[in-house]
């Protein structure tokens, strides 16, 4: 089972879903400054994704089964149904500039080890996507 600093993934997850619609609304506002929906489908679609992980299951040219939902500016620059919008969305939950820098770091030189290998469009990585994982949220 999946855990970040001690909590369990799934138990944050119920924990969210099973709060009232109020305070929902005032965790999503005041943390993030968008509706709490947003936040609700994208801990699914991180359950989902963490499933596939756990299960040895391939994350390349998958579509994701339970899609992000993404403000319309959003879904304009990344796609809802493939991991690199997962990422996208990591980035705007982020709540540690330094924690995000990390990741980002290690993402890069990942895809440059496996640059040969790949292909990025098939797991959604737009052209310009070291530019919209630049800043935090």
């Amino acid at each position: 089972m999946a855990s970040y600093r001690g909590y369990n993934i799934f138990s944050v997850i119920q924990l969210f879903r099973n709060l009232k619609n109020k305070d929902k609304s005032n965790i999503a506002e005041e943390n993030y400054q968008i509706p709490y929906k947003y936040i609700q489908n994208w801990l699914r679609v991180l359950s989902q994704l963490r499933n596939v992980c756990a299960h040895y299951g391939r994350l390349y040219n998958k579509r994701l089964v339970v899609k992000l939902l993404l403000e319309t500016k959003d879904a304009k620059l990344v796609s809802n149904d493939k991991l690199f919008g997962v990422i996208f969305v990591l980035k705007k939950i982020s709540t540690s500039k330094n924690e995000w820098l990390s990741f980002k770091t290690k993402l890069e030189a990942l895809v440059e080890e496996y640059n040969d290998t790949i292909e990025l469009e098939h797991i959604g990585f737009p052209l310009n996507w070291r530019d919209l994982l630049r800043t935090q949220r």
